[in-house]
């Protein structure tokens, strides 16, 4: 049986917290992570660090590759750079998973996203800031807080109807995009809709629920 092919992005360009997801989608997929925009030495290295800046590396990367079309998997700002990849070049992917989506549209500015933040946190693990302080620090706090900042300033805007194969994926306890947004955003852009136990980094501390549901999800788009 052919194995599926999975691009993941991850959100604010810091792969560690991707791991618990990682190692189950392994053993029945073949997984790629892009580390995007590449932090390293106080800069991103591989990219501007916004959301068009990684869709457009993304699409490029994707336009160099041989063989089957992948599905890619973004995560919280990295579903915001998926989605854009996924509109301008949807002949490129066998599908498209937008997780933890950011950001719900009543969400305007740094307050309410710290406000957010604290809701959210109640439902994380500390063991999270391990997984991703290494990588921020090496793409220093700046730039960092640029990539947040243009994913804020995105808001929901790269969520568009998608010609691709589409599922959106959150946290039951996801504040950042809570189950009632994401929902509404399925429908407006034609996906599924899957909720999660969980905050916004359910790949973290339910992977194993996290695996099953995405392998569920990309069995049939493999299958075409």
């Amino acid at each position: 049986m052919t194995r599926p092919r999975l691009v993941f992005l991850p959100g604010l360009g810091a792969p560690g917290y991707l791991r618990p997801w990682l190692d189950r989608t392994r053993r029945w997929a073949d997984v790629r992570v892009l580390d995007l925009p590449g932090w390293q030495g106080g800069r991103a290295r591989r990219c501007p660090p916004t959301i068009a800046g990684i869709a457009t590396a993304t699409e490029r990367w994707l336009a160099a590759q041989d063989g089957r079309p992948p599905v890619l998997v973004g995560h919280s700002t990295a579903a915001q750079s998926a989605a854009v990849v996924a509109a301008i070049a949807p002949q490129r992917l066998a599908g498209v998973v937008l997780a933890g989506p950011v950001f719900d549209p009543a969400i305007r500015g740094w307050r309410d996203l710290f406000r957010r933040a604290l809701r959210t946190a109640a439902h994380e693990s500390p063991m999270e800031v391990a997984a991703i302080l290494p990588k921020y620090l090496r793409g220093g706090v700046l730039s960092v807080v640029r990539l947040l900042q243009d994913g804020l300033r995105a808001g929901a805007s790269p969520y568009r109807p998608l010609a691709a194969p589409a599922v959106v994926l959150t946290g039951r306890h996801d504040h950042f995009a809570p189950p009632a947004w994401t929902a509404e955003l399925a429908g407006r852009i034609g996906a599924d809709h899957a909720v999660l136990p969980g905050g916004h980094n359910f790949c973290f501390t339910h992977p194993v629920e996290a695996d099953r549901t995405l392998r569920a999800v990309v069995a049939p788009w493999a299958a075409n």
